[in-house]
């Protein structure tokens, strides 16, 4: 069943992205008279892609930190690098990865990693859906949503920060009654660590904001090489609500997922669908060109440490 699901997944990615190749081929004449090819902007495009990146990989180090653990600069970018392009594969093969590289450069548990993710997906839900209220009230669009998307949003900004202050403490107790759930009890326990550290929460949280500008940065870049003239906090509206759609993600590196978020929202602040279409394929372009480039080495490097690794303890 497990093989299945995988194939599905890797023949959905397979076919996302043949079709954005074929719509950003088909419609070309989009492309003509865009800035986006010169040098001026290709650098800053670059720039903030790879800050960006660092700001994710800096949003851990407080919350390893709570756990009890240093790790380098380096090898956490590294590992942070190596799950971007590794996640592009089936099985999440570069969280896999990045989780044992980081056991291997500073001891953390695959528990304790686990309580790591699942603090960064509750600080990234919890900004997301702050900044999506935000940039929603800023250009005045809030007034259209309906009374559901009220709810929605501010379920996604009170649930995640409250589950992993509260209920972390209650679990910890409940499942030492059960000695074969250690790692669930380990899990927890992280959570319960780094939920009593809001200085190194509110830190998390800050480099996850500086990922989200530079994210919103590259996006407005974009939209303004296509002559759009389209707001930052329009940018960071659309950014907001594809970051909360990746915590969703079906597919391999959310493809098809972030690029529909991306192209429908874009309609609200006035750009064409079929822009806002090609805008999201070069984004996602951009960000594949990273991974291969960027990523690709730090993934080699990730395997070839945890080979030798592997050799001198056997």
């Amino acid at each position: 069943m497990t093989t299945w699901k995988h194939s599905i997944q890797v023949f959905a990615s397979l076919v996302t992205l043949l079709a954005l190749a074929s719509y950003a081929w088909i419609n070309r004449e989009l492309l003509v008279g865009v800035t986006l090819f010169d040098l001026k902007t290709l650098s800053a495009i670059t720039l903030f892609t790879v800050v960006g990146w660092f700001c994710i990989s800096e949003t851990s180090r407080p919350l390893i930190a709570s756990c009890g653990y240093i790790i380098s600069i380096r090898s956490l970018f590294v590992s942070t690098c190596s799950a971007i392009a590794g996640n592009y594969l089936p099985l999440r093969i570069g969280t896999i990865y990045r989780a044992m590289y980081i056991k291997h450069r500073c001891g953390l548990t695959l528990a304790e990693f686990g309580a790591v993710l699942v603090g960064q997906a509750s600080i990234s839900s919890t900004l997301s859906a702050t900044l999506l209220i935000g940039a929603l009230v800023t250009t005045g669009t809030w007034a259209h949503q309906g009374w559901i998307s009220v709810v929605g949003v501010a379920l996604c900004v009170v649930l995640p920060l409250a589950g992993l202050l509260i209920l972390p403490r209650r679990c910890s107790r409940w499942l030492l009654h059960f000695p074969r759930m250690r790692h669930a009890v380990r899990l927890s326990q992280g959570l319960e660590l780094i939920g009593r550290n809001p200085r190194r929460l509110a830190v998390a949280s800050a480099w996850h904001l500086g990922g989200v500008a530079c994210s919103t940065a590259r996006l407005w870049i974009l939209y303004h090489s296509f002559a759009i003239p389209i707001s930052v906090w329009g940018c960071l509206f659309i950014t907001a609500a594809g970051s909360l759609s990746m915590l969703l993600s079906i597919t391999p590196g959310g493809l098809g997922i972030r690029e529909g978020v991306i192209s429908v929202l874009g309609v609200m602040y006035g750009v064409p669908l079929e822009t806002g279409l090609m805008v999201a394929t070069l984004e996602r372009g951009i960000h594949m060109l990273g991974a291969l480039l960027i990523g690709g080495p730090s993934l080699l490097w990730v395997t070839r440490e945890l080979a030798k690794s592997s050799r001198v303890q056997t």
